[in-house]
């Protein structure tokens, strides 16, 4: 799919921030105890609005707000929504796509 973050991108501050409550919502229910990642719903929005960019569908695989809000699976994604990111998801520039041969590997499997 071309452009994904055409379509399903937030377009306003109030989207935006709908989906960084979301994100927050989720981290503080599911990432518990050794999982957990930030101490407080409030510690996670700031984190999100303030220390990466917001970012595209388009860049899903990049360090953004957007791809935390992806993960589904606690045991495994918890370290990903937090602020080191896990070393899942990273920052990747243009030559990375063409110079690597698994070019999904923050992708994980079972």
């Amino acid at each position: 799919l071309r452009h994904v973050g055409l379509a399903l991108d937030p377009h306003t501050n109030e989207e935006r921030q709908a989906k960084i409550n979301t994100i927050c919502n989720v981290t503080q229910r599911f990432c518990t105890g050794t999982l957990q990642q930030y101490s407080s719903f409030n510690d996670c929005q700031q984190f999100l609005r303030t220390q990466i960019p917001y970012g595209s569908y388009d860049g899903a695989d990049q360090r953004n707000v957007i791809s935390y809000f992806v993960p589904l699976l606690p045991s495994i994604h918890c370290p990903h929504v937090g602020p080191t990111g896990g070393g899942a998801c990273t920052d990747k520039t243009i030559n990375f796509y063409y110079n690597q041969p698994n070019f999904l590997a923050c992708a994980h499997r079972q």
